[in-house]
């Protein structure tokens, strides 16, 4: 999990909800999902193409980590408390799943 929350190597924060590149499937079943991302390359290039289909839970979750921690030192900011689907004396957390598809694209100039 810290993969999707925290900092790798390639890159700095992963999870960074304020960048707006989290889109919702909901309701576009079988469309294609644009990132609307355009540039003019002249030389050969790698992408890295990361897809997660997550649980509403896990994405509410991050997304509550994030703000919680991006909002640190506000007076005014009201801690967001994540969701909890753990039942059980002393138990919280969520249980919940998701899946990574990942791909990786060369582009070479015409």
């Amino acid at each position: 999990m810290n993969d999707i929350i925290g900092t790798t190597s390639e890159n700095s924060l992963i999870a960074d909800f304020d960048t707006g590149r989290f889109v919702s499937d909901v309701n576009r079943d079988g469309l294609s999902i644009s990132s609307g991302t355009i540039a003019n390359i002249n030389e050969s290039l790698e992408i890295t193409v990361k897809v997660v289909n997550v649980d509403e839970n896990i994405f509410t979750t991050l997304k509550s980590v994030f703000l919680n921690e991006y909002q640190k030192g506000n007076p005014f900011f009201q801690p967001i408390i994540p969701p909890n689907n753990i039942e059980g004396e002393g138990g919280y957390g969520v249980f919940a799943g998701f899946r990574l598809f990942e791909k990786n694209i060369t582009h070479t100039p015409n």
